[in-house]
C-alpha cells in the first residue's frame, strides 16, 4: 500500500497537481464526478513522488486530450503496491528526466517470493530509439547490462525503476534503481 503521508512533493507542486485534477473534472464531467479530483490528485502524487517525475507546469496546460492520456493513464496503471512504476509500458507525455546512462545499484523486484533481492551493480546505456528487432516500438528504450549475470535487457525507466521487456511485453519483475555509482577518480 502506498504511504501518502511520506511523498516528498513541495506545497508548488501539490497545488499544481490538484489544479490539474480539478481541469480535468471540469473538462470532462460527464466522465468524472466531482469527487474524483482528490483520487486522481493522489494518483499524480504518487506518480510524481515515486514513479515518474511530471512536468507539472506543462500538464497544468496541456490540451485536453494529452490530459485526458495522461491522468487516467497514470491512474489506472500506477502500481498500487508501491508506487514505484507505471505499469503496462505506460508512460506519460509530460514525464521528465528518467535516468542518466551509468552504473547504478539495483535490486531484482516483484510481488511474489524473489521481491527485494540484495542490491546488484547495473549498468544504464540509451536511451535508444524505438527498437523494432526486439518488438518494442516505444521511444526511449534504454538496456541494462546486468553485471553479475553478464547479460543484457531492454527496459523502459522511469525515476527509480526499471521495466525490463520480453519478446516485446513487460516482464512480471522489474528493477528497483537505487543510487548511482560514481567511477573512481582516475
Amino acid at each position: 500500500m502506498i504511504d501518502f503521508g511520506s511523498l516528498k512533493i513541495t506545497r508548488e507542486e501539490a497545488d499544481l497537481i490538484s489544479q490539474i485534477a480539478k481541469r480535468l473534472v471540469e473538462i470532462h464531467p460527464g466522465r468524472f464526478p466531482k469527487s474524483a479530483v482528490l483520487d486522481l490528485s493522489m494518483s499524480l502524487e504518487a506518480c510524481h513522488a515515486l514513479a515518474c517525475p511530471l512536468d507539472l507546469e506543462a500538464m497544468a496546460l496541456a490540451p485536453a486530450s494529452d490530459l485526458l492520456h495522461d491522468v487516467v493513464g497514470i491512474h489506472h496503471h500506477l502500481d498500487r503496491d508501491t508506487g514505484t512504476r507505471l505499469k503496462d509500458c505506460f508512460v506519460p507525455r509530460y514525464s521528465t528526466k528518467s535516468p542518466e546512462p551509468g552504473t547504478y545499484w539495483a535490486r531484482y523486484n516483484d510481488s511474489g517470493e524473489n521481491a527485494r533481492r540484495d542490491w546488484e551493480p547495473i549498468r544504464i546505456r540509451g536511451p535508444f530509439g524505438a527498437n523494432k528487432t526486439l518488438g518494442i516500438e516505444m521511444d526511449g528504450t534504454y538496456y541494462v547490462d546486468m553485471i553479475g549475470s553478464q547479460s543484457s535487457v531492454p527496459c523502459q525507466a522511469g525515476r527509480n525503476v526499471l521495466q525490463p521487456y520480453s519478446f516485446g511485453k513487460p516482464t512480471e519483475w522489474w528493477l528497483e534503481l537505487g543510487p548511482k555509482i560514481e567511477a573512481p577518480a582516475e
